[in-house]
C-alpha cells in the first residue's frame, strides 16, 4: 500500500476553511499549515484547541517540508508534522582531566514521518545538521537524578551529557497528543557509539510529568537526506547531471594526461639539449667588452725595482678600465711566455680611482730542464679566473708586475725575454656553471622516463 492509499481522512479547517488531511490513524491532534490553528482530530467537528503563531513566522529550514515524501533505507515516507522547540540546556564537559557544565539555548525542528505500514520516526532539524530519531524501549527505563542516569541496557551509571526543558514554539501537521504553545518537556541524555540515549517527559498544565518516552539519535548526511526528498524525475534529472558531470570529468581527465604527457616530451627535448650544450662548459656569458695587453721585457737593468732578493718590473697600460653599472664580472686570462731555465712571477693588480686594491692575482711560471738532478719540471703558469663586479661602476687603472730572481740576466740582443698576454673581459653576466645545468638536464630527462611520451 502506498503513501497516496492510505489517506484516512480530509476536512477543511473549521478556524479558516483550509483543507486538511490526516494520515496518521493515531493521530489526536491536527495543525492548520494556512491559520495555526490546532483542532482535535478525534472529534467529529473538529472543534479548534488552540492557536499558534502565523505559519509564516516560522517557514522551515531547509528543504523537508509538510506533506513531503522521502525513501529513505528503502521504505517510503511522508512528512506528516513539525515542532519547531526551544531548549534551554545544561551539558558536561570533560577536558584534560577537568570538567564543569555550561548552559545554552537550542533551537530545532522536530519533523514527524509515517512510513506505508503506518511506522514512523522523527527527524531532528537544527543549524548544524540532521540527525534520525525513534522511539524505543529500553530494558531499564530511567529518569536522571543529579546530573546521572542509569544505561538503558546495562543499568550502569552514566553521567548525563546534556539536560534541560524544552518549550514549544509552533506547530504544524498532526500529532499524537496536545501540541500548546509554552508547553515543556523535560530531557536527559547520555552518549553511546555516536548514539544518544534520550529519556524525555512531558508536563501538564499543572507542571506534572504526564508521559515519559524514550529515543535514540543519530547523525545523518545532509546531502543524502536531500537526496531521499527527490522526486522520480528529480532524481531521474539528478542522476543525468552526474553523468554528464562524470563524462565531463573524464574528458578532462584524458586532457590532462595528453597534456602532461607532451609537457613530458617538451621536458625530454629541453633536458637533452641541456646535457648536450653544457657539458664541459664552465660558463654561459656574453662578453660586452675586451681588453687585450702585451707585455714583453723591453727595459734595461734600471728600469727594475730591488726587491729582497728579486728584481721586479711595473708594466701600467695607458687604457684604463671602465666598468658600468650593468656590468655584472669580469674574466681574467694571463698567458706567460718566459726562457728555459727561469722562473718569472706575474701579477696582476686593479685599482680604482683612490688607489684602492678591488683585485690582485699572482701566477707563477718557471721552467728547468733540469731540476733535482734528472728529474724535469716545466709550468706554464696559464691563469684564468672570473670575479664578479657588483656595485663597481667606475673607472680603474691597471697594473702588471713581473718578477725576475735576481741571478737573471738580460741579453739585450737575445730573443730569450720573459712575456705575457692578458685579457681583460668584462661579462654581461655572472658565470652559469655548466655542470649544473647539465645536472638540471639529467634531472629533466630522468623525470621524462618516469613519464609515458605518447605516440605521434
Amino acid at each position: 500500500m502506498s503513501i497516496e492509499q492510505r489517506k484516512i481522512r480530509q476536512f477543511r479547517c473549521a478556524s479558516c476553511g483550509g483543507e486538511l488531511e490526516l494520515q496518521n490513524p493515531r493521530t489526536r491532534y491536527v495543525a492548520c499549515p494556512y491559520c495555526g490553528s490546532v483542532a482535535d482530530a478525534k472529534s467529529d467537528a473538529f472543534h479548534v484547541l488552540t492557536k499558534h503563531a502565523n505559519p509564516s513566522d516560522f517557514p522551515p529550514r531547509s528543504f523537508i517540508k509538510l506533506g513531503k515524501e522521502a525513501k529513505i533505507k528503502g521504505k517510503a515516507y511522508k512528512v506528516i508534522g513539525r515542532t519547531r522547540w526551544k531548549s534551554n540546556y545544561t551539558e558536561y564537559w570533560y577536558e584534560d582531566g577537568e570538567s564543569g557544565y555550561e548552559q545554552g539555548t537550542w533551537i530545532y525542528d522536530e519533523w514527524l514521518l509515517i512510513s506505508e505500514d503506518a511506522t514512523y520516526f522523527y527527524i531532528i532539524e537544527d543549524e548544524e545538521g540532521f540527525h534520525f530519531s525513534r522511539s524505543i524501549i529500553p530494558k531499564y527505563p530511567s529518569l536522571p537524578k543529579d546530573g546521572k542516569i542509569e544505561d538503558f541496557y546495562t543499568k550502569k551509571l552514566r553521567q548525563a551529557s546534556e539536560f534541560g526543558t524544552s518549550e514549544i514554539l509552533y506547530f504544524e501537521g498532526e500529532s499524537t497528543y496536545l501540541v500548546k504553545p509554552g508547553r515543556k518537556v523535560g530531557f536527559s541524555q547520555y552518549s553511546n557509539n555516536r548514539i544518544d540515549n534520550i529519556a524525555e517527559w512531558r508536563y501538564n498544565d499543572e507542571g506534572e510529568i504526564q508521559e515519559i518516552e524514550f529515543f535514540e539519535e543519530y547523525g545523518v548526511n545532509a546531502k543524502s537526506l536531500r537526496e531521499s526528498f527527490l522526486t522520480d524525475e528529480e532524481r531521474m534529472l539528478l542522476e543525468q547531471e552526474k553523468r554528464i558531470k562524470t563524462l565531463e570529468k573524464i574528458k578532462t581527465k584524458k586532457l590532462d594526461k595528453r597534456i602532461f604527457q607532451y609537457g613530458g616530451l617538451i621536458n625530454f627535448v629541453v633536458g637533452l639539449l641541456l646535457v648536450v650544450l653544457y657539458s664541459g662548459k664552465e660558463y654561459s656569458y656574453q662578453t660586452i667588452m675586451e681588453e687585450t695587453f702585451k707585455y714583453p721585457l723591453q727595459a734595461s737593468e734600471s728600469d727594475f725595482i730591488i726587491k729582497d732578493s728579486a728584481k721586479i718590473y711595473v708594466f701600467e697600460p695607458e687604457k684604463e678600465l671602465r666598468i658600468d653599472k650593468n656590468y655584472k664580472s669580469i674574466e681574467i686570462v694571463i698567458k706567460p711566455e718566459i726562457p728555459p731555465e727561469t722562473d718569472v712571477l706575474f701579477r696582476l693588480k686593479i685599482l680604482d680611482e683612490n688607489g684602492k686594491n678591488v683585485f690582485e692575482r699572482t701566477t707563477y711560471a718557471y721552467d728547468y730542464k733540469q731540476y733535482k738532478g734528472d728529474r724535469v719540471a716545466f709550468a706554464k703558469g696559464d691563469f684564468k679566473e672570473t670575479f664578479a663586479i657588483d656595485n663597481l661602476e667606475g673607472i680603474y687603472k691597471i697594473f702588471f708586475e713581473m718578477e725576475l730572481p735576481r741571478y737573471y740576466v738580460q741579453k739585450p740582443n737575445s730573443g730569450d725575454k720573459p712575456k705575457a698576454l692578458v685579457k681583460i673581459s668584462v661579462l654581461e653576466k655572472y658565470p652559469l656553471d655548466g655542470g649544473l645545468m647539465v645536472f638540471f638536464g639529467a634531472m629533466m630527462l630522468f623525470i621524462s622516463l618516469m613519464i609515458r611520451i605518447p605516440k605521434i
